[in-house]
């Protein structure tokens, strides 16, 4: 027994060098580790998970540490039973935990069903998501703790900015009859509330670059409607949201 405590306290006195060996051994195990080989298995888990609803597959698969952990994967393709399939040349997803953490106590509230601790929790969860590549151009979307609303309601403060986005590429992939050509830039930040019982505010800017529409006939319900060409070199489109 004397040596089993010997030992023990040797161990501990020697806890921050087996803390960090560990850490290490784990990174670099994560480093290494063949991510790209587990594209059929997280295909057919989605799949299954989704009642078959959603099919994605990918090329390569990557973890990444700085600055905050994440995941990246090439050559993503997604497809759903209503529309046709989404590609992104690189997607990057990078949950947020901090912020969570920080809050264990209301996530204990949350556990034992607090309906406000369950809304106060969701309005901590941060996040975002990278593409590049999808319709011809990038989407960056962002989700973190907003500002206060009326009444102290805490909102969550959401970021999407579309960069480049192909008209044609749009049409093509929405299987318009409109032949239509140009660049979108879209950039907007909303304060949400969790429910969406308040009215979201924020600000919204909407770029349309070498639009082009020839003319054409759109079939509706009242018969066709012939459509002028339409040419716009430069459009700037400014928004906001607010309540009341």
């Amino acid at each position: 027994m004397k040596y089993f405590w010997m030992t023990l306290s040797w161990l501990w006195s020697k806890r921050g060098y087996l803390a960090m060996s560990f850490l290490s051994a784990l990174l670099f195990f994560a480093w290494l580790f063949p991510f790209g080989d587990l594209s059929d298995m997280v295909t057919s888990k989605v799949a299954q998970a989704t009642g078959n609803q959603i099919y994605l597959q990918f090329e390569t698969m990557n973890l990444g540490y700085l600055p905050m952990p994440s995941l990246s994967a090439t050559k993503v393709s997604v497809e759903t039973p209503g529309l046709p399939p989404l590609d992104a040349n690189w997607i990057k997803i990078s949950p947020g935990w901090v912020n969570l953490l920080l809050n264990p106590w209301t996530i204990k509230k949350a556990a034992t069903g607090d309906p406000g601790a369950s809304a106060s929790l969701m309005t901590h969860i941060s996040g975002s998501v990278a593409a590049e590549g999808i319709l011809g151009g990038d989407i960056d979307l962002s989700l973190s703790p907003g500002s206060k609303g009326e009444g102290g309601r805490e909102r969550s403060k959401v970021y999407l900015a579309l960069n480049k986005m192909n008209l044609a590429d749009v049409r093509k992939w929405a299987e318009l009859s409109v032949e239509i050509q140009g660049q979108v830039d879209l950039a907007t930040t909303l304060q949400i509330t969790p429910d969406f019982a308040a009215q979201p505010e924020g600000d919204l800017e909407l770029q349309v670059r070498k639009f082009n529409l020839p003319a054409s006939t759109v079939e509706t319900p009242m018969g066709p409607l012939n459509m002028p060409a339409l040419t716009l070199s430069n459009v700037t489109l400014r928004g906001r949201l607010s309540n009341g």
